[in-house]
């Protein structure tokens, strides 16, 4: 009952949409992007038939220094950050929440959902111009199955136990208040 009495208090940041096309142009099937210090990068989409990945772009998130996107292939769908300085990209998983100010990052693998993949949980600074990870953290017994921003420095997160070599959740009644301090 804590969980549900709490979620009626969450409050998730959204990033906002704002146009990229000075800084990105097409060519083929590429997205060829100019980085802050005049250098390219370029992100191709790619399909032979059997594999294929595909990039869009969703928003040049100008605060934060960042492009949001969204990768694609035949087994996964993750948003992804780009920092426009060096190129370098902030993976946010399949389930991803950010905090109200949009100063920081819950992203977590639920392995209900997405069995492919290994339980994850992490938490990231966002500051103006990098992502910096502070928590990455795979388990095989604790799944965070939800996750959510109370304000910007504290989230409550469900987690379950599960039993791997059963295949079965043991217990549903774990939820934590996690606090930042900034």
């Amino acid at each position: 009952a804590g969980y549900e009495m709490l979620n009626k208090f969450v409050a998730n940041g959204k990033v906002p949409f704002n146009d990229y096309s000075k800084i990105v142009e097409y060519e083929d099937s590429c997205h060829i992007i100019k980085l802050n210090g005049g250098d390219f990068d370029t992100l191709c989409d790619f399909d032979d038939g059997e594999y294929y990945e595909t990039y869009t772009i969703k928003s040049d998130w100008k605060s934060k220094n960042q492009l949001f996107m969204k990768y694609v292939n035949w087994e996964e769908t993750n948003d992804f950050l780009f920092n426009k300085d060096d190129g370098s990209i902030y993976f946010l998983g399949p389930t991803y929440q950010f905090s109200t100010k949009l100063n920081w990052i819950i992203t977590y693998i639920d392995f209900n959902e997405q069995p492919l993949f290994p339980n994850y949980f992490g938490v990231a600074h966002l500051s103006n111009r990098e992502v910096i990870p502070l928590i990455d953290w795979e388990n095989k017994e604790i799944n965070i199955n939800d996750a959510s921003w109370l304000n910007d420095s504290t989230a409550i997160l469900k987690a379950f136990i599960y039993n791997e070599t059963q295949f079965d959740i043991v217990d549903e009644k774990y939820f934590y208040v996690m606090t930042i301090n900034q």
